[in-house]
């Protein structure tokens, strides 16, 4: 039986067979707007309040006073978790890439750490020239949440439309899952829907789940047709 570590996010587990697998690193990739970060937040959130999990959430782009205001929408308190020390938000400043490794390293080693999220990798990419030092990174990155017992989750943007999967397409293959999130349009409106592409050692259907972003975060349908709900 593969340890797996529970999302927190309602429905997603059951496409899952549970969760991802422990030590796991997942690529999720979306659009603008799509749900990447909110979906990296509970994922941290709910592993710390109902897993006992401390997190570690790494920005590159959003201020971290932001994503603590912004995740009071969904009542998640990021405040009193960190200063519990069972959630951690750092808006890393990147020169290089060694210092997010022994960034996450230490975070690990020092505070426990059992889930890791970079949002986003697009940023992280403007530290290498070749997109195949990007995929060294990655399996790197890899290396150190299998060694560790971690699971990490790594956020890309791509294009609304887009058939990619990840900005350079090489993410895709540094990975051992890949989820999806899609806007997609019908007539005036905009559908949520959520893709699991590839993930190690389980079995899943590839199509695609409803999915709704409530007050309560994010929830995914994974008994429902897409154009049902």
């Amino acid at each position: 039986m593969i340890p797996r570590v529970r999302t927190g996010i309602p429905g997603l587990d059951k496409i899952l067979h549970g969760g991802i697998p422990k030590g796991s690193i997942v690529l999720l990739s979306g659009g603008v707007g799509a749900g990447k970060t909110i979906f990296g937040l509970q994922f941290v959130y709910k592993g710390a309040t109902k897993y006992n999990e401390p997190g570690l959430f790494i920005t590159l782009e959003e201020e971290k006073s932001k994503l603590i205001e912004d995740s009071k929408l969904f009542g998640w308190d990021f405040e009193k978790l960190e200063k519990e020390k069972k959630v951690f938000i750092i808006k890393a400043e990147l020169y290089k890439f060694d210092a997010l490794k022994n960034l996450i390293l230490d975070y690990i080693t020092s505070m426990n750490v059992k889930r890791v999220v970079i949002d986003t990798i697009t940023t992280l990419s403007l530290l290498f020239e070749r997109p195949i030092e990007l995929k060294k990174s990655i399996i790197d990155l890899g290396a150190i949440f299998k060694a560790k017992e971690c699971t990490g989750i790594v956020t890309s943007e791509i294009p609304e439309g887009s058939k990619k999967i990840s900005l350079f397409g090489v993410e895709e293959f540094a990975v051992d899952g890949v989820i999806v999130l899609h806007l997609i349009r019908s007539g005036n409106f905009t559908m949520r829907a959520i893709e699991v592409k590839k993930m190690r050692a389980t079995k899943f259907l590839m199509k695609l789940h409803p999915m709704k972003i409530s007050k309560k975060g994010i929830t995914v349908y994974p008994s429902e047709e897409f154009f049902k709900i």
